[in-house]
């Protein structure tokens, strides 16, 4: 079994590097040949630090545009982007530099390359609305417009899956990887910039999956592609370039996908990071720092009492470690916590877990979420585009059949044109003798036809009469029979009056049902005889001035007697000054008491109110408003026709909105339900103030 090194202190090889480094500046100067020239700058390039790489990469850049060495400047190019792939400007100008060489595979490859780092910096500047916006239009763009060219596909693919990982890490992904990487597997075999690029990012995004199997066959691949890379470098004498930094990002992520390697691979890939280490100081630092390659190791190992503490340490910087890395980290906790019975690091490590794994669960129902949406609008242009695609073969086939058509048309026409001539002649006889007969027809129409005019005009005039003989009828039993009502009325208030006091109360109760329902069959006499008058242009409006305290006093008179005892009857303007206008009083007065009286009939309990308001348009509003049953919803649109009744069962006759309305219209005015009250109901009842066109009463019947 390996057992853990423990990496401290910093290595003298950095400054060993570093006066190396020095030696090639300073010899620059004494040498004379190209090659010389070239070999020494590469060697500064291999020996310089984080800090001093892109400005030795740029002195090599000049020197390959200086000597035309096309593929020394577009390595370096690609170095660059590698480095400055945040800085837009800088990006821009090596875009514009690597269009400027001839096409090759090799300018194609860096092209791809600068496009792709650039398109990094671009995506994670865009927030969530715009970056799923792009992906749908990237996703359109691939599908609908793909170019022939193999490097430009590896680009849409590319730009498409960066900006997918910015929304999703789910199975979206992964299907455009696997396109990804059938596309790059088509490119020769040297476009180790493109490969390494893409594996890097699929072995990310299956780590983060939890895909260990997948996350580790990638890593392998990047570590088969740099060593082809070192090969090659050493065969070009370049004895200084090394892969160890990238070599260690691969170990360590295969170490921590542990699940998916055996116990000897961790343990060899383990010792691997060790060696590297011992001679790279930024590795050994880095290890330092994390210790992540021991933990993994005591993990696969089974030595769960010496993880846990290097666990907590790395669970402890928070800044450092993605909600990914905490899930992996806090699962591994758990459960070497359960393997060596460590109660308190267990509650804290499952109380940590749960709240971390509700963060995951929120990112990744988000992330659900987007791919369901970019899928729905992914297929809903597929659809789009079938439908496109059946339209335009459909008008295709249409333009087929239209000149299949036109072929076989002008093959008839002079046949047809001969036919023609023969046609007409017979045609023309048979239609002689239809044109004759035609008139007869015509004739004896026109005869039929003033026939049912005449019948027609005897029709309206009987009509007429029988309108008229209607409104003498109506007239004739309204006198009939108002009159004896009277008459009734009249004499059982003298047999009251007669009778002595004893026998007066009771006969007063017959007397008042016998006023009541008289005074209903009037007032339903009353109501025909008007409604029949208003629909006969027969009703005149006389105008004179009129005091609206009055008018409203003279109608809560009128209906007080019929008032619950339980019912407040109120006039709001009683004592406020009197207001006068230019209207009908008779006819106002005959809308208020048809309200007022509907108000009684429905209100057991509470108020009824009159009141009115002078509206700055010119004009006044009545309101009536009780606290009664109120007016059902659906009879609300039906309560001014004629026979509308709010309860079949209470007394009245269903004519005394009708008519209000009619008289409403007739006073240029209007009257409605205020639909607003909910307390009981409310009608509001508005004419002009100043003296009004009468309407017509063709208007006043609609």
């Amino acid at each position: 079994m390996i057992t853990l090194s423990v990496c401290t202190g910093v290595s003298a090889k950095d400054s060993a590097r570093e006066r190396l480094r020095e030696t090639y500046i300073d010899s620059l100067p004494r040498l004379t040949n190209p090659d010389d020239s070239l070999s020494a700058l590469y060697n500064i390039l291999d020996l310089s630090g984080i800090d001093n790489r892109a400005e030795a990469a740029s002195t090599l850049l000049d020197f390959g545009m200086r000597h035309g060495n096309d593929e020394l400047c577009l390595e370096m190019i690609r170095n660059l982007a590698n480095y400055h792939f945040s800085n837009d400007s800088i990006m821009a100008e090596l875009l514009e530099m690597t269009q400027s060489f001839e096409p090759s595979d090799l300018q194609k490859e860096t092209l791809a390359f600068v496009k792709v780092f650039s398109e990094i910096k671009a995506s994670g500047s865009m927030n969530e609305d715009d970056r799923q916006t792009h992906v749908v239009d990237l996703i359109k763009e691939f599908n609908s417009t793909p170019s022939d060219d193999p490097y430009d596909q590896v680009v849409q693919l590319f730009i498409l899956c960066i900006n997918l990982g910015g929304e999703t890490q789910g199975e979206l992904l992964e299907s455009y990887f696997n396109i990804l990487e059938n596309k790059i597997k088509q490119l020769p075999v040297t476009t180790y910039a493109l490969r390494n690029l893409f594996f890097s990012q699929e072995s990310i995004t299956f780590t983060n999956n939890g895909e260990y199997e997948k996350a580790v066959k990638s890593d392998r691949q990047l570590m088969d592609i740099v060593d082809i890379m070192q090969s090659n470098y050493a065969a070009q004498g370049r004895i200084y370039r090394n892969f160890d930094t990238y070599r260690y990002l691969y170990l360590r992520r295969m170490l921590r996908n542990f699940p998916a390697l055996t116990l000897d691979e961790a343990e060899k890939y383990y010792s691997c990071i060790m060696t590297l280490a011992d001679s790279v100081p930024d590795i050994k630092r880095a290890i330092t720092e994390s210790n992540d390659p021991h933990v993994f190791l005591l993990l696969k190992q089974g030595r769960y009492k010496e993880a846990i503490p290097m666990l907590k340490k790395r669970l402890s910087d928070n800044k450092s470690i993605n909600i990914y890395q905490r899930r992996f980290l806090l699962r591994n906790l758990i459960k070497a916590a359960e393997k060596t019975g460590d109660d308190e690091s267990l509650i804290n490590a499952s109380r940590d877990y749960v709240d971390t794994l509700k963060k995951y669960v929120k990112i990744k129902n988000g992330e659900r979420y987007r791919e369901l949406q970019i899928v729905y609008e992914i297929s809903r242009l597929k659809e789009q585009n079938a439908s496109m695609e059946l339209q335009r073969q459909m008008q295709t086939n249409n333009f087929q059949n239209t000149i299949m058509n036109i072929s076989i048309g002008a093959a008839g026409v002079l046949l047809l044109v001969a036919c023609i001539f023969v046609f007409l002649f017979f045609r023309f006889r048979k239609l002689s003798k239809q044109l004759s007969a035609a008139n007869r027809d015509l004739r004896h129409e026109r005869d039929q036809l003033k026939e049912t005019r005449d019948q027609l005009i005897v029709a309206r005039d009987k009509a007429r009469t029988a309108e008229n003989q209607k409104t003498e009828f109506i007239n004739y039993i309204s006198h009939e029979i108002i009159t004896p009502l009277n008459t009734v009325i009249e004499y059982s208030q003298m047999i009251i009056d007669s009778a002595d006091d004893s026998k007066r109360e009771y006969l007063d109760r017959f007397s008042q049902v016998l006023r009541l329902n008289t005074g209903m069959l009037r007032t339903f006499v009353t109501d025909v005889q008007e409604i029949s008058i208003m629909e006969h242009n027969m009703m005149s409006i006389k105008l004179r001035p009129s005091s609206l305290k009055n008018i409203c006093t003279l109608v809560v008179d009128s209906v007080r007697i019929n008032v619950k005892p339980e019912v407040e009857l109120k006039f709001a303007k009683a004592g406020a000054p009197d207001t006068s206008i230019n209207t009908d009083p008779y006819r106002v007065e005959i809308v208020l008491l048809n309200l007022m009286s509907n108000a009684v009939k429905f209100t057991e309990s509470g108020s009824i109110v009159l009141d009115y308001d002078v509206n700055g348009d010119n004009t006044v509003t009545f309101s009536v408003t009780d606290t009664g049953i109120g007016v059902p919803a659906e009879k609300r649109k039906t309560i001014f026709e004629r026979f509308r009744q709010i309860d079949p069962e209470a007394e009245g006759t269903g004519l005394g909105l009708h008519v209000s309305r009619l008289i409403a219209t007739l006073l240029n005015g209007s009257i409605c339900l205020d639909e607003s009250y909910k307390q009981g109901a409310r009608f509001l009842f508005t004419i002009p103030v100043n003296k009004p066109e009468p309407a017509s009463t063709a208007e006043a019947a609609l």
